[in-house]
């Protein structure tokens, strides 16, 4: 907490503090914005997770080493507004993690492997404001698959291609208003498109899309948003 005698927001201040004294006590490692935005996603909590991440994107495409990110940074910041990055400069898992969260949070794909070596492939597309249409290629049973996420007023389109038409378990999980709607069947073709009618709340697919079960449950939207902690720069450091 900032009230405790040991907190060190700067990881630099020389005549104050030798640099180890703030790695563990003060400073942010950017890794663990990764399970932080994961469970903003899993509690519904949209506009938190984008701030977050939007902010690492800044970082990667135009703070430090373009591409990459750092180790850790300052909690408080200069006099300029900026946060100060610090530690090394392209660190494999603050980077990892904001990989991880992108591809299994925001685009939502999820491979699994039960104990019975059954193959399960889940989509679940928690997209960030501004994303209304993504196209990725994802990896899993040795086998690639190019995925379209389409997102209109009226609809929620995705359209999955692969090399392989062995059988699949598929589930595709959505979020619209209050509900979270999932329609979970066997896929055993090279191609699918499953389309979400919102405005009736009705999924179309294909016969081809197998034993279809399709369930939902209600969202539960936090009564307060997360807190934030409010920095006080009159405390000694």
């Amino acid at each position: 907490a900032q009230q405790d005698p040991d907190f060190h927001p700067y990881h630099l201040a020389p005549g104050l503090y030798v640099k180890d004294a703030a790695y563990h006590n003060g400073i942010i490692w950017m890794w663990n914005a990764g399970p932080w935005i994961s469970a903003a996603l899993d509690f519904a909590q949209w506009r938190m997770a984008d701030t977050l991440f939007s902010n690492l994107t800044e970082q990667l495409l135009k703070r430090g080493a373009v591409g990459t990110l750092a180790e850790v940074s300052d909690a408080w910041p200069q006099s300029n507004g900026k946060v100060r990055l610090s530690g090394t400069v392209s660190q494999a898992w603050s980077l990892g993690e904001y990989l991880r969260v992108f591809y299994q949070d925001i685009l939502g794909f999820r491979p699994f492997v039960n104990g019975d070596e059954r193959k399960k492939l889940t989509l679940r597309p928690r997209l960030l404001p501004g994303l209304h249409e993504v196209r990725f290629t994802g990896y899993a049973f040795s086998d690639s698959f190019a995925v379209n996420y389409l997102e209109k007023n009226d609809a929620f389109v995705v359209a999955v291609q692969r090399r392989a038409a062995t059988p699949l378990e598929l589930s595709l999980n959505l979020v619209a208003g209050d509900t979270e709607y999932r329609v979970t069947g066997q896929w055993s073709t090279n191609s699918l498109q499953i389309r979400f009618e919102r405005q009736m709340h009705q999924w179309t697919a294909p016969e081809a899309f197998e034993h279809q079960v399709i369930r939902r449950k209600p969202v539960i939207y936090p009564e307060n948003s997360v807190k934030i902690c409010l920095v006080d720069t009159t405390l000694a450091v």
